[in-house]
């Protein structure tokens, strides 16, 4: 027979493994919480670091209708779409069949925020001048691509993004401290202004350049022979 002194030193035990159990559970709940909170905090503030550039310039442009020509998980468009009190309208595109169905799913939390397209940076099928500013997180070419596609990719999308943005709109460009002298060459090149560069950290230093599309400016007509006849004989 098992005596009360026994029983109750077995129970004793059983509770004191029970209490280890659900400490050590606790302990690993709250591991993954912790990471949980870091990794949030960490899209936050990479979000933040795109968007807040928009923001500080949207006086440039009161940007109304924006395109992510990069969109992946549509993650820019959604997080700025919640709690905007702006009415800006998201247009989301990107060429990966994955990232599409995800820009799909996400853009749920926000209904009717958000349009969703698959094309390609280079070739978004819309007419010109149509979009007040362009936010992104272009790819690094460490994840997506590598960096000869890049050189290749920057200049035409660059290009793209010219047409369907409107004169005066706003164009933001995130991208890898490397290739910073490959976008504001780009820029350059397709007659755009850069208004501010800087670098910001989103797990890893990057750099965000904003940049703004000239408004169109009335040529000056060329005297013709007659006028210039005339402005001879007046003379």
């Amino acid at each position: 027979a098992v005596s009360l002194d026994m029983m109750a030193k077995i129970h004793l035990q059983q509770q004191q493994r029970r209490r280890r159990q659900q400490q050590q559970q606790q302990q690993e709940e709250n591991a993954k919480n912790k990471n949980e909170n870091a990794k949030n905090k960490d899209n936050d503030s990479n979000h933040d670091g795109s968007l807040g550039f928009l923001r500080a310039d949207s006086a440039l442009s009161d940007p109304y209708f924006i395109l992510d020509p990069f969109a992946g998980t549509g993650a820019i468009g959604v997080y700025a779409s919640m709690g905007n009190e702006l009415g800006q309208y998201y247009f989301l595109a990107d060429n990966e069949d994955d990232c599409v169905q995800a820009c799909f799913s996400n853009s749920g939390l926000v209904p009717g925020r958000c349009s969703v397209t698959q094309s390609h940076a280079q070739r978004i099928p819309l007419r010109s001048g149509i979009f007040d500013a362009i936010v992104t997180d272009a790819p690094f070419g460490h994840r997506c691509g590598n960096k000869n596609t890049i050189r290749k990719l920057y200049p035409k999308a660059i290009s793209e993004c010219h047409r369907l943005l409107r004169p005066g709109g706003v164009f933001v460009w995130m991208t890898s401290v490397e290739e910073t002298d490959l976008t504001l060459n780009s820029l350059s090149k397709y007659g755009m202004e850069v208004v501010d560069t800087r670098l910001v950290y989103m797990g890893h230093v990057c750099s965000v350049i904003v940049a703004t599309k000239p408004t169109k400016t009335t040529a000056h007509a060329k005297p013709t022979k007659t006028t210039a006849r005339a402005r001879s004989s007046s003379s």
